[in-house]
């Protein structure tokens, strides 16, 4: 399936709070390997992507370092303004390799709180695809509990992939919004995604 958020299909990074002139947002969705977006310490941190085409999105792949957590949010509107919760999960960070998160969702709005380890994060890559929603697997939690998180691991995945599986949720607009926040802002910045307006 093709990477719907992608430059050269007609993906668009709109809008990044956090401007590094040699790390631009452009960096995430430009395919190439040895290019990235980097945080300036800011908070909270927000990307909005756009799509090349309304579609139902049922996979995000994020590549990043840094990244202590990530909710991902999403939105059954024609605006991107309200946002519902649809996943969470925790990533370790390991020095000098990237994290990749790939949460299954069934959504054309979403946003994504990450966590940040300290002050900036890196991010490398960011891909939404639309695919076969059978695809999606319930299996255990990765740390072997058995009660129900609503996260699930695809069972032989590589290293430092989740999957995140979410119930069906109506489609909506075009963009992706994913907001950054450090540790210490957590609180604040959740709460405030819940309804708060754009930042300035």
């Amino acid at each position: 399936m093709p990477d719907l958020v992608a430059k050269k299909v007609g993906g668009k990074v709109l809008m990044v709070s956090s401007l590094d002139e040699n790390h631009p947002g452009d960096n995430m969705i430009d395919g190439r390997e040895d290019s990235y977006w980097i945080s300036t310490g800011l908070y909270p941190q927000e990307i909005l992507l756009q799509l090349s085409q309304r579609s139902q999105v049922s996979n995000v792949k994020i590549s990043a370092t840094n990244v202590r957590g990530i909710r991902i949010e999403g939105c059954a509107e024609e605006d991107p303004v309200n946002f519902h919760p649809l996943a969470e999960d925790a990533l370790e960070e390991v020095p000098q390799r990237l994290q990749d998160l790939r949460p299954l969702l069934e959504q054309t709005e979403l946003k994504m709180s990450i966590v940040l380890q300290d002050h900036s994060a890196i991010v490398a890559d960011v891909a939404c695809r639309a695919s076969n929603p059978q695809t999606m697997l319930n299996a255990r939690p990765s740390d072997g509990r058995t009660e129900d998180r609503g996260l699930q691991v695809i069972p032989g995945a590589p290293p430092r992939v989740s999957t995140v599986q979410v119930p069906r949720q109506s489609p909506s607009a075009e963009e992706v919004l994913l907001r950054v926040q450090a540790g210490h802002e957590k609180q604040r910045a959740v709460k405030d995604m819940a309804g708060s307006e754009a930042p300035p």
